[in-house]
């Protein structure tokens, strides 16, 4: 399975070996901390979901879902406490475009995830900006182009959601 899914990735997408193997370790297998939580990795993913992955990819390493197609393809995985949008990019092919959780399983290697406080997020993140008037905590990692971003959604000061996804900076 693990070849046949390798052969997949590498003819839909043209990703690093290291985004590859990414892909074919997380199948099957949640990402987990040495905390023993599922692991977020900003601008990459979350647990087993990992953006640009293949909605094909995603299916298998998350399980079963609900998903709606308006106005984008949109699937719920309960099993895995992830949501995650899809975009016919690149190649017109359904990929992760975002990943959002209000699941506390899901931890950064910093230990910041849901339940977190702001004092927190800011300490693990110097460089995050809070944006006071949506209640978010954002962390742009920079490429060029569509940026990859993680979200930190806030209610008072504590994190209800984490989501990752791209930024067009054009």
């Amino acid at each position: 399975m693990t070849e046949v899914l390798l052969s997949l990735v590498r003819s839909i997408l043209v990703l690093p070996a290291a985004a590859i193997a990414a892909v074919t370790i997380s199948v099957g297998t949640p990402q987990a901390s040495s905390g023993g939580y599922r692991l977020i990795v900003p601008g990459k993913s979350i647990g087993s979901a990992i953006l640009r992955m293949p909605k094909i990819a995603a299916d298998r390493a998350l399980g079963q879902s609900r998903c709606s197609n308006d106005p984008q393809p949109l699937c719920a995985y309960e099993r895995a406490g992830l949501t995650v949008a899809f975009t016919f990019y690149p190649l017109n092919k359904l990929n992760v475009a975002w990943v959002l959780t209000s699941s506390p399983t899901y931890k950064t290697a910093q230990g910041v995830g849901v339940g977190s406080t702001l004092a927190q997020l800011r300490r693990a993140y110097p460089d995050g900006t809070y944006k006071s008037r949506t209640a978010i905590f954002e962390l742009i990692h920079p490429t060029g182009g569509f940026d990859p971003y993680t979200d930190f959604w806030l209610a008072g000061s504590k994190v209800v959601s984490v989501e990752i996804g791209f930024i067009s900076t054009d």
